[in-house]
């Protein structure tokens, strides 16, 4: 009987230590460290740029926490994997020419209740390189992005608050507020400006596709100018991406909310309004004045849905939605609307065209109001293939132009 007591004894005793040692990794791993410990002011007048990096360094598995305050930084904070950054009131602004506030470098990093201010001196607010996964943004606000005017390499790049780099995969941006993204020169190579909200791109050729982007719940607004100021840019890719962009809200966006460059995107339940009447216009093209935005949406590549999205506002667009040069795509249930004040005379609701010959083009147009255009669906006549179905044209000179009615006849 004492063997078998003294046995339970140390039964009892080998477990509670085990329990011991889990319980001090446990605290070990959710232990946050305070960016004011590592010397960071946050009183918008001292540089706390390396106090935060040696907390940022020190940070893996750890959570680093801004206090209230404003957090002045003059290099770029690289935060890497398995790590948790976020504030309670705490604004983060770039002091000098900076490429990113953040970089995201590694797996399992979450940015949020944070404010991200470029101040009009830094290039992006939060780049994901390639390599990280499972990256996740939210409940922040990025704001005051554009080009700096020093260092000079970065004057003419293209401007944008995130950055998604190729060879990155479970990427979400979610209830955050993406604000004043400015381009203030021409892009060198290119002489136009360029700004997006988020950018989802490779960084260079070698890079593969980003892949399981989710953007969601957030707005974007004052993005410009028009000629070439973007919501979300998807780009660069030839693998299906499978971006999601979900019920967020854009507007005062300079030339469109949405723009699909590459495979794999599904477009729901946005609220698109154009803000502009009269008052929008290019700076480095031929400005002929016809129209407030070139479109809500465009989409330039195959394998896309666009569903349940509201789009209307006070002007009017080149076309409202924009589909060039793709197949298999999907636009229905949509609100799609013209501003009734607007000069819509030129403008098609749905806009299908293509540079060279499609038999099978494979695109559905179904479900949808069209309100307020020239065309409420038109069509290029060398593409065959589309579906119209069940829409709903109100205040169209022409429902379907010509070549589409040819199209559907035939089909």
């Amino acid at each position: 009987m004492k063997k078998k007591a003294g046995l339970v004894v140390l039964a009892v005793s080998i477990l509670f230590l085990i329990i011991m040692v889990l319980q001090k990794d446990d605290e070990k791993s959710t232990d946050f460290i305070n960016v004011k410990k590592y010397g960071a002011v946050g009183d918008g007048v001292k540089d706390d740029t390396k106090a935060i990096q040696k907390a940022l360094r020190d940070g893996t598995h750890k959570k680093v926490f801004f206090p209230k305050g404003k957090y002045k930084v003059s290099d770029d904070l690289t935060v890497k994997g398995n790590t948790e950054v976020y504030g309670d009131h705490a604004r983060i602004f770039a002091d000098f020419g900076l490429a990113s506030v953040f970089r995201i470098k590694g797996d399992h990093v979450h940015i949020h209740d944070l404010t991200v201010d470029g101040k009009a001196k830094a290039l992006r607010g939060i780049t994901v390189e390639a390599g990280s996964s499972y990256a996740h943004i939210s409940k922040s606000i990025l704001q005051n992005f554009n080009q700096p005017e020093e260092p000079k390499k970065l004057s003419r790049q293209t401007v944008s608050a995130v950055r998604i780099e190729g060879g990155t995969n479970h990427t979400t941006l979610d209830e955050s507020r993406i604000f004043n993204v400015m381009a203030r020169n021409p892009i060198e190579g290119w002489d136009h400006h360029v700004s997006r909200g988020v950018l989802i791109s490779p960084a260079s050729k070698e890079q593969s596709a980003a892949k399981n982007v989710t953007i969601s719940n957030s707005s974007f607004s004052s993005i410009g100018p028009k000629d070439d100021g973007d919501g979300i840019v998807v780009q660069g890719f030839k693998e299906k991406v499978n971006v999601n962009i979900l019920a967020n809200t854009f507007t005062n966006i300079h030339k469109r909310a949405i723009k699909i460059q590459s495979p794999g995107a599904v477009i729901k339940k946005n609220i698109i309004y154009n803000s502009f009447r009269k008052n929008n216009y290019y700076t480095t093209y031929y400005d002929p004045k016809k129209y407030d935005m070139w479109a809500a949406i465009s989409v330039y590549a195959d394998h896309t849905v666009i569903q349940q999205n509201s789009i209307s506002g006070a002007g009017d667009y080149g076309r409202i939605i924009d589909v060039a040069n793709a197949s298999h795509v999907k636009i229905d249930s949509n609100y799609i609307q013209n501003g009734s004040r607007a000069n819509y005379a030129d403008s098609s609701v749905v806009s299908i065209t293509s540079e060279t010959k499609r038999d099978a083009a494979n695109i559905t147009v179904s479900n949808n109001t069209l309100a307020n255009g020239r065309y409420g669906i038109f069509a290029g006549k060398n593409i065959k293939g589309v579906k119209v179905l069940n829409n709903r044209p109100i205040n169209v000179a022409d429902y379907q132009n010509k070549a589409l009615k040819e199209t559907l006849k035939e089909s």
